[in-house]
């Protein structure tokens, strides 16, 4: 990203030091282009003065990159009313996308919207520094899915525990096995173990007699 100052001044050098002072950087910290030198006129008069480019290049942040790349890619899909809500922290940020008739974005249990929040990930990281996390939500999702994930393990470990058979769900992500665990991570009755190669990896709720006193 290049910031700039256009300064027309009778004087070179003070034509620099307004750019300089204009984009709030060091002389030594810019770039300097002189599009034109002042041109006198009879008796020594300045007759146009000199006209200098000072500019930055500045690298652009992580996020930004990743919002850049997040609205390309909602325009490619034809979304064009999608709004961006972003909550930015020290190395990681959540993005919500907002807006109508989303569920291209979701895709089937949220695999469009995983694949996307690691290719989002992928791409701000190309910039220099320290990993930066990105979580990527859309409609509110994931809070969703959570609620829903943490009833079906209860339902589930009820069951478990009224039959004495054990349960498997069915394949999820290790977000999602994540919440099932801890959902279920108080239970006494019931262990949660993760079984299976991904992508077809699962939870398994197996049932445990506490032991008598």
């Amino acid at each position: 990203m290049i910031r700039e100052a256009i300064i027309v001044d009778n004087d070179l050098d003070a034509a620099i030091e307004k750019g300089c002072a204009e984009l709030g950087v060091a002389r030594e910290d810019c770039n300097v282009e002189v599009l034109e030198r002042a041109k006198k006129g009879l008796f020594g008069k300045i007759k146009t003065g000199a006209k200098v480019r000072v500019y930055v290049e500045e690298e652009e942040s992580k996020l930004m990159l990743a919002k850049v790349y997040l609205m390309d890619v909602l325009e490619q899909l034809g979304i064009e009313s999608a709004n961006l809500l972003v909550e930015e922290k020290e190395d990681f940020a959540i993005i919500n996308i907002e807006g109508d008739n989303l569920g291209t974005i979701i895709g089937r249990r949220g695999e469009t919207l995983d694949a996307l929040q690691y290719l989002t990930s992928l791409v701000c990281n190309r910039a220099k520094g320290d990993y930066y996390k990105i979580t990527l939500d859309c409609c509110n999702y994931r809070s969703k899915r959570e609620e829903t994930l943490r009833e079906l393990a209860v339902k589930i470990s009820k069951q478990v525990i009224k039959t004495g058979r054990n349960s498997v769900l069915e394949p999820m992500n290790p977000y999602e096995r994540r919440i099932i665990h801890s959902a279920l991570q108080g239970n006494k009755f019931v262990e949660t173990v993760s079984e299976g190669e991904e992508p077809y990896r699962h939870v398994c709720l197996l049932y445990t007699s506490p032991s008598p006193r």
